[in-house]
Formats: C-alpha cells, sequence, structure tokens
C-alpha cells in the first residue's frame, strides 16, 4: 500500500506463511473456529473471526448487533474481508485534485467486522481463569483505510517472548463508520466504527479465555487514528464504562483530528453530507432520508465514499469521530495504566513532504499576486537548493526578521537554535533489556528517553517533566478594574497567581443593547459588571478554522491540548499571570510585563495553550505575563471597500492593539509597570508584533510598548484592503451568505447566522493552498498605513529594542509561480539564479520560503514554532539540558526585563557577550555538540542570505510584503 499521509504505514499485506491446520477447534457458542500453525514460529492464528453480525440492511449505520449462529467448523485460515476503503485528500496545488489508491488483493465489503486472533503454541487450550495477557491492536489510517491484514499479531507474541495473545480488529471506515448529522443521530447511531471497536473489546471479555487469554489482563493499543480510538475508549462514558472492558491502553504517534458534535455544522454541512450524498442516491426529496440511504446500493455509497475522502485537503480525513468529552480534564478514563509513544519527527508543518511541485508554481499557488518577473526572482535564488521539497521548504522559512534587523540597526538582536534528535526506538521486555528503572509519571514527573549516541549505541535514560500540574487554590487578592472585580487563583507549586478570562473588550456581536451590532466593528470598551467575577476557568476561544491542505495543527501537536473549551464570537479575553500569592497595585513602578499575542495563521489558536506562569518562571519571578486573544479569519480579517466604509478593516490587530491599551490602563492593578511593556508573539504573532511596530507609520501615541520580540516571525503577502484578492474573498462570503442581492451587504453579513459564517471560515480556509491562510492582515490606510517592509525601511517603528528569535520551516521555478502570482518572468528567473546551488528542489523552496518570511531556524527537524518549548516550559522539551534551557529562556526575558538580551541574571548562564545586530551583523548561536553539550556562541550572518534578503525587499511590491 501506498504511504499515506495519515498515518498508514509502508508495509504490504500479509502473506500465508507455511502452516498447517490447527488440531484445536475453538467452540464460541454461535460458531466454532479452527485456525493454522505457522511450523516456523509455532504461533497459531485464526482469521477472519466474526464478532457481529454483517452492517447491511437496516444495520447500515446501526450499533453493531451479535453474530449469527452457523454451524459446522470454520476453517479460520484466509485473511477476512476489509472493510470499504478511502483515500485522504492528497493535493498539492489543489485540495480537489484527483489522485490513486493500490488496492490490495483482499476484497473490501460492508460486511468486514472480523478479527483475527494469534496465540502461541500449536494447542489452544481454554483458560477458564488466569491465562495469558492479552493485546488487542487497533488499527490507523485515518479512520477512513487500513485493516486486520496489514498487521501480524505474530510479531508482538514474538516480542513479548511468548507471553501474550494478540488480537487484531477491524471496524467500519469512513462514510460507511463515521457518517454523523442529526438523522444519524435519530436514525441510527453516530460513531459506529468506534462502537465496532467497543463490540470487539466486549468479544475479547467474553470469549479470549477460549483461547487461553486472561480477560483482566487486555491491553488496547492503536497506532494513528487507531491511538486516537484508544484515547475515545478511555474517556467512553464518561471514563467509566462498565464492566471495564480493558486494563492498560498504549497509542503510538496517536492522531486526534478536530472533533465536533454530530449536530455541529461542519458534519452538517460538508458539502457531501447531506447534499451530494443525497442527491447521489436519488434520497432528496425523501421524509426519512436515512431509511433511504440505507437501501442505497453499497457501490454508491462507496464511490461517494471515495470521492468525498479524496477531495478533502491533503493529509485529512472527512469522515472522523465525533468530539470527546471532557473527561481528560476530570481525570475519568478507563483503564488503569497509560503509555503513550510518539516519534521525533511526526511530520513538517507548513510545506508537503511528498509535493511534486517546481518552486515556480508552488510560490504561484502561495502568493497569487506574484508576476512572471518575481516568480523567476525566487526561481533563480532557490534553483540548486536540493530538491523541490527542499525548496519549498526554504520558500517557506528564510527573512522577515532581517527586514527587521536591517531597519532597526543598533536595537536589534537575532539568534538561532539548535539541537539533535533521533528517531524514537521502543524497548521490548525481553531477557538484556538495557532499560533503566521506570516509576509512573506521577512519580517525580518521570519519563523514558529512548534515544541512540552519535555512535550508533543505544541511549535510553529516564528524566523529569519540566512542568507540574497542581490544582490552584483561589486567591484572596481581588483585582478591582472598575468596570469589573476579577478573582484569580494560586498555583500552590509554582507560587504564581493567574487571572484568566479578563473581559479586556466588549463582545463583538449582534446586540440589542447600546453597543449595536460590533461584528467587523473596532472594539469597544467592556460592559460593567457587579460583584467579584471568578477568574480560574480559561475563556471562549474565538472562532477557529483550519489552514488549506495543512496535515497537523501547529498548536495540537504538544502535550498541552486544549481542553474542552468552547468557540465564540464572545471571545475578547486576555489572561494575567503574577508572581506571588498576593497581588499589590503600584501607583508607580512595579515589574516589568510580557504581552505574549499567539500564533496561528490568523485563523486559530486561543490563550489556554500558552500557559503565562511559564514566562514568570524563565524571569525567576521578575515580570507579568498578559495571554491575549483576538478575532480570528473571517471575523477578525474580513476586507474590501464595504468593511473600509462600514466596519473596522483588520478587526483582530484592533483588538490587539485594544488588549494594548488595557495593559496602559490596567497593568499597575496587577504589580505591573505600564512603562515596561514588551510584546512577543509566535507565527502570525510574530507577524502581528512587526504589524504593531509600523502602526500608524511607526509612531503610534502614546507608546503601547517599549521592547518587541518575535518567534518564527509569519509575514504573509500583505494586500491593499481593496486589492483584487480582498475583494473576490469578500464577494465568496457574501455569495456563501445569500447577501448579495442586498443594498447594504455588510449589514446583511452581520445579521446572518453564526453558524453560517463559522461554516464559511471554516470552507474558505481549507480550500486554500497548502500552508498558506486566506483571512489576514491587510493595509488599511489608517493603522496600517503601507506594507510593512516599507515602514521597515524607513526605520520607523514603534519600539526602542527588538530581539527576533527565527525558525526554518517543486522546481524553484514552478514553486514561486505558484507562491507569488503576481511575480512576472524576469522575478522568476532572478530567484531561480540565486537558488539554483543550494541543494534539492525542497531545499531551495524551503529557503524561498523562509527567507520571505522569517529566516533560519536550526535545531532539527527545525519545524516552525518548535523553539516554543524552550520558553513555555510547560511543553515537552527535546532537548532537556538545564544550561541550554537557561541560556535560551533567559535572553528573551532579558530583554523584556532590561531591555537587552545582553544581561545575565541567571548565575551560570553560559550565552557570550552579545553585540546589537548592527555590530558587525552579530548573531547568537544556540545548539548542542554531537555528544549533547550546549553550544552557545557569536557569529556573522552569511552574506549570501543578506543578499537573497535583499533581494525579496526589492520584490516585496509584487509578494505584497
Amino acid at each position: 500500500m501506498n504511504r499515506s499521509p495519515i498515518g498508514m504505514m509502508n508495509i504490504k499485506p500479509l502473506s500465508s506463511p507455511t502452516a498447517t491446520i490447527s488440531t484445536s477447534i475453538v467452540d464460541l457458542g454461535y460458531a466454532q473456529y479452527q485456525g493454522s500453525v505457522d511450523t516456523a514460529t509455532n504461533i497459531t492464528s485464526f482469521l477472519g473471526i466474526r464478532y457481529a453480525a454483517p452492517p447491511i440492511g437496516d444495520l447500515r449505520w446501526a450499533a453493531p448487533q451479535p453474530p449469527p449462529t452457523v454451524y459446522g467448523v470454520q476453517q479460520a485460515t484466509t485473511q477476512p474481508n476489509e472493510c470499504n476503503q478511502a483515500p485522504a485528500g492528497n493535493s498539492l496545488t489543489n485540495p480537489f485534485e484527483s489522485t490513486s489508491m493500490k488496492k490490495r488483493a483482499v476484497s473490501q465489503s460492508e460486511d468486514c467486522l472480523f478479527l483475527n486472533v494469534y496465540t502461541p503454541g500449536s494447542e489452544v487450550v481454554a483458560t477458564p481463569a488466569g491465562g495469558l495477557p492479552v493485546v488487542v491492536w487497533i488499527h490507523g489510517g485515518g479512520y477512513i483505510q487500513g485493516s486486520a491484514n496489514l498487521y501480524n499479531g505474530a510479531d508482538l507474541i514474538i516480542d513479548s517472548n511468548y507471553g501474550v495473545i494478540t488480537v487484531v480488529i477491524q471496524y467500519r471506515l469512513g462514510l460507511f463508520g463515521f457518517l454523523s448529522g442529526e438523522a444519524v443521530k435519530e436514525g441510527g447511531t453516530s460513531n459506529a466504527g468506534l462502537l465496532d471497536q467497543n463490540y470487539a473489546l466486549q468479544w475479547v471479555q467474553a470469549h479470549i479465555s477460549s483461547f487461553g487469554g486472561d480477560p483482566t489482563k487486555v491491553t488496547i493499543w492503536g497506532q494513528s487514528a487507531g491511538g486516537g480510538s484508544v484515547l475515545q475508549h478511555l474517556v467512553a462514558h464518561g471514563g467509566n464504562t462498565q464492566p471495564p472492558l480493558f486494563k492498560f491502553a498504549m497509542t503510538s504517534s496517536m492522531m486526534l483530528p478536530s472533533q465536533y458534535n454530530y449536530n455541529d455544522p461542519i458534519p452538517e454541512v460538508i458539502p457531501a453530507i447531506p447534499y451530494l450524498i443525497l442527491a447521489t442516491c436519488s434520497c432528496s426529496s425523501s421524509s426519512d432520508t436515512l431509511s433511504c440511504l440505507r437501501t442505497a446500493d453499497v457501490n454508491t455509497l462507496q464511490t461517494l465514499n471515495y470521492n468525498i475522502n479524496l477531495k478533502g485537503f491533503f493529509g485529512t480525513p472527512v469522515f472522523v469521530p465525533v468530539r470527546p468529552t471532557v473527561t481528560i480534564r476530570k481525570g475519568r478514563l478507563n483503564g488503569n495504566h497509560l503509555f503513550s509513544v510518539t516519534n521525533s519527527h511526526e511530520g513538517n508543518i507548513f510545506v508537503n513532504q511528498s509535493t511534486t511541485l517546481d518552486v515556480a508554481d508552488y510560490v504561484k499557488a502561495l502568493f497569487p499576486n506574484f508576476g512572471s518577473a518575481q516568480i523567476a526572482g525566487v526561481v533563480k535564488m532557490y534553483q540548486n537548493h536540493g530538491s523541490n521539497v527542499d525548496q519549498a521548504n526554504l520558500v517557506m522559512g528564510e527573512c522577515t526578521c532581517y527586514y527587521l534587523l536591517s531597519g532597526l540597526g543598533e536595537r536589534a538582536w537575532k539568534f538561532i537554535t539548535a539541537f539533535s534528535n533521533s528517531f524514537m526506538a521502543m524497548a521490548m521486555y525481553t531477557p538484556g533489556d538495557i532499560t533503566p528503572s521506570w516509576s509512573s509519571w506521577r512519580h517525580n514527573s518521570t519519563e523514558m528517553m529512548f534515544n541512540e549516541t552519535s555512535t550508533g549505541v543505544p541511549d535510553i535514560y529516564t528524566f523529569k517533566t519540566d512542568s507540574a500540574f497542581l490544582e490552584p487554590t483561589i486567591s484572596t487578592s481581588i483585582v478591582d478594574l472598575g468596570y469589573a472585580q476579577y478573582q484569580g487563583s494560586v498555583d500552590t507549586a509554582t507560587n504564581i497567581t493567574s487571572f484568566l478570562g479578563i473581559r479586556y473588550a466588549a463582545p463583538p456581536i449582534v446586540s440589542t443593547t447600546r453597543t449595536g451590532n460590533l461584528r467587523w466593528a473596532a472594539p469597544q470598551p467592556p460592559p460593567t459588571v457587579s460583584g467579584v467575577q471568578q477568574a480560574t476557568m480559561q475563556p471562549n476561544e474565538c472562532n477557529q478554522a483550519r489552514p488549506g491542505n495543512s496535515q497537523t495543527n501547529p498548536l495540537e501537536s504538544t502535550s498541552m491540548k486544549k481542553r474542552a473549551i468552547s468557540q465564540s464570537e464572545d471571545c475578547l479575553f486576555l489572561n494575567v499571570y503574577t508572581p506571588g500569592s498576593e497581588v499589590v497595585a503600584t501607583p508607580a513602578g512595579g515589574l516589568p510585563v510580557v504581552v505574549w499575542i499567539h500564533g496561528g495563521g490568523y485563523i486559530l489558536g486561543s490563550a489556554n495553550l500558552y500557559n503565562g506562569a511559564d514566562l514568570i518562571i524563565d524571569s525567576n519571578h521578575g515580570v507579568i505575563t498578559v495571554v491575549i486573544q483576538y478575532r480570528l479569519g473571517l471575523f477578525g480579517f474580513l476586507s474590501g471597500e464595504a468593511v473600509k466604509e462600514g466596519g473596522a478593516l483588520n478587526a483582530g490587530l484592533l483588538d490587539q492593539n485594544y488588549a494594548l491599551q488595557w495593559v496602559q490602563s490596567y497593568i499597575r492593578n496587577f504589580g505591573g509597570d505600564p512603562t515596561k511593556v514588551t510584546i512577543w508573539g509566535e507565527s502570525a504573532g510574530g507577524g502581528s508584533v512587526l504589524q504593531h511596530l509600523v502602526a500608524h507609520g511607526g509612531n503610534t501615541q502614546p507608546p503601547l510598548f517599549r521592547s518587541a520580540m518575535t518567534s518564527s516571525a509569519f509575514l504573509p503577502s500583505q494586500y491593499n484592503y481593496n486589492d483584487r484578492i480582498p475583494e473576490m474573498l469578500y464577494s465568496e462570503v457574501v455569495n456563501g451568505t445569500n447577501c448579495s442581492s442586498s443594498s447594504d451587504t455588510l449589514s446583511c453579513l452581520r445579521a446572518a447566522d453564526v453558524n453560517t459564517l463559522q461554516t464559511l471560515n471554516y470552507n474558505i480556509n481549507i480550500n486554500g493552498f497548502y500552508g498558506t491562510f486566506v483571512f489576514i492582515p491587510v493595509v488599511d490606510g489608517t493603522f496600517i498605513l503601507e506594507r510593512p517592509t516599507v515602514t521597515i525601511r524607513k526605520g520607523r517603528l514603534n519600539s526602542a529594542t527588538i530581539l527576533v528569535n527565527q525558525s526554518t520551516t517543486l522546481d524553484v521555478a514552478d514553486y514561486v509561480k505558484a507562491l507569488f502570482p503576481n511575480f512576472g518572468s524576469a522575478q522568476v528567473a532572478g530567484a531561480v539564479t540565486m537558488y539554483q546551488n543550494h541543494g534539492s528542489n525542497v531545499d531551495q523552496a524551503n529557503l524561498v520560503m523562509g527567507e520571505c518570511t522569517c529566516g533560519e531556524f536550526a535545531i532539527p527537524p527545525a519545524l516552525h514554532i518548535s523553539d516554543i518549548p524552550y520558553y513555555f516550559i510547560s511543553y515537552p522539551i527535546p532537548y532537556n539540558n538545564s544550561q541550554f534551557i537557561t541560556a535560551f529562556s533567559n535572553s528573551f526575558m532579558a530583554m523584556a526585563m532590561f531591555g537587552t538580551p545582553d544581561h545575565r541574571y541567571t548565575p551560570g548562564d553560559i550565552t557570550p557577550s552579545w553585540s546589537s545586530w548592527l555590530h558587525n551583523s552579530t548573531e547568537m548561536m544556540f545548539n548542542e555538540t554531537s555528544t549533547g553539550v550546549p553550544d552557545v556562541y557569536a557569529f556573522k550572518t552569511d552574506s549570501a542570505l543578506l543578499e537573497r534578503c535583499a533581494y525579496w525587499q526589492d520584490v516585496s511590491a509584487y509578494s505584497a510584503q
């Protein structure tokens, strides 16, 4: 089978080993099965055991039912039918581009609820009590593909030294297993595929003793979507499944896609649900659409299943389980133990590593305004930078920071960080196992690292997680802001007080009150509320969307997952973190303040993903942290002439600006000094910092911050508000809300149902070009007067000092043409010349994307935003070296507290003297040696890189940057 972007391994279906018929016959009551013995391994297999009735006819989209009784001995010697398969969307340029999926020589069918059992030895002996432990394997494949025949359960028996029994299950997939919606809820069952898995686990409890297994010692284990399924079973029935179905749980490369309520907008309005499915099956006019679909021909449904998933954006399935509950947060989980494994290289964030696009096509798609000249310039730069994918990665990761550095002179510093990762290895519990003693995570937050040294020697050791999450206690301090009083909570482990969900502006929603309709309006003062507000819960997130063709969510790729928090238009909140258990107002003076602006391509992200307490710890309790939210996507960055006339352009940026005004007005109440504010952001948050640096032509009065810091700054094409592309997007939204005939389209949009708008927000972004974002800041003529690079070149910036941290993230000509649609042949040729000697196509594309956006972050795998765990230490830290972490994080905090990174406030900080970038183009390298020793030193920026960045500045009018 082809390698799948959604978690299927590059494996072939199993061939039949040299086998003889087993003399053992297992009687399950409803059927008798006779397996076969692999004489080479002395392992008996029972293939194709039916564990549930065929889910066909009236049982289509129904909960699984008991298997029918059959007479005679069934030969369990051949692999069962696979469940109907579908491909994942795998488009490089168009999310609806066709692709092929190779099918295996195993039939696909709705009648697929089978499992395979593997037992050690040639004889199977029933065990009324006791017996061997059991491993139940749940295959991956994005809930749309995969089967039992791909996994040889005998391998796990060999791994265990013949100490376990293995069960490999199948379950309904895609449209057949995960069709959702109100009609399915009322007349069938949502999550039919998960219920199949649950039913298989019930089968194990009822019958595994007949194979010599112990039903009280069951471990469930899955990979990718199978790992995600394990999570679903951990939280099933609110974490209280009775009777229990397993004792232990393990996940490998767990896939957890966005999960919606069954009747949320997305399950209801996926283009094929219900319209395409119903129309194709001639069920549109039926009074009972689900019954009609149950009578539809399976081939018609399978064709829909295949085509709908194929048209999805890259690397994602369409049909997935609906959302788990808040069970994890409550600590209510099925099973006694959980073991979770991730790989060091789970996937590149922004560039499809399988892309065949040359750089010209990639750049053309990425930057719609590039013409032939711009594309040619990029192609010329990157044509010698490796493969197509290498070039695309380079395009995504090399020069916004250099724009800042060159414009700031004495006020700018820059650094690079680097570390080496190896692929994770899994230890087997066998004689000679070198794994050291391993206590549970609760015991001192212990984790195990499976690595290898540079010479190939296994390197396995325990280490401690750098964060402790204890339930906070209510703070005795109440902060009075005039319009509201807030009471926070104290984390007794860190002695840090948090105030979560402070409203800094009025809800930007449709209203009949004094605020009127604030959708796409500038933020307004928050309403006055009486009484003390408990600031102990994370606020609503702003409505989110997904980037086009994105394989994973950059903000959900770590263990710090958001906790079942609602999305809403009413989302203009911020979180404040202060050192100590008591909050004391400071009429004058006070602690420096760090304001964090989250990333997410201006379409996703929220305050709950970032623990502001981490920055306080980094600063030795020397700062106050504020983490803000702002309107996103269609709600925050809808542009066009109509918005300019009747609303506010760049509403999301204005929200940020309003939050900074709030800090100036109220941070003294928390003990902060408004004259010592540092703004800091990563990715689109770093791009937002750049917007505030150039706001009002670099002359915002009164000033809202003293210093600015960027991490992995994201600078997309920034058009004038009434340019062709913003107007096209506005028209698409107007058409999608049936407002095209209105004489006042903006008023019509303001009256539209929020669910309709959110569906458009989601779908428009999904259909964007891979790695790009649709709703982004524009030049509005009021807040942002001109393209940021123009203002930066003039040296007019709203900051005294800035610290830039950069992160790296198919013929180059095609990539550049796709990235920058306004590039002409001359520009494309220029790019090709510049990059022709820089590695593969992918290397060159990486440079193109990186040099025109942010620069280079050298820590392997050097993914966008991979530096975050080194200052937000609640995230797992790949290179867990205390000297390195101190040197790295203290550079940021020194900037916030002292206005320069060249201040050593922690004993033992190994960072050498650090002059500003203007002095000899000095950068700071944060790296490690091959032996794992921190390697921190200053160096001079490569002159060739500066030449390429100068080129990007010259063509910025075409790239709209």
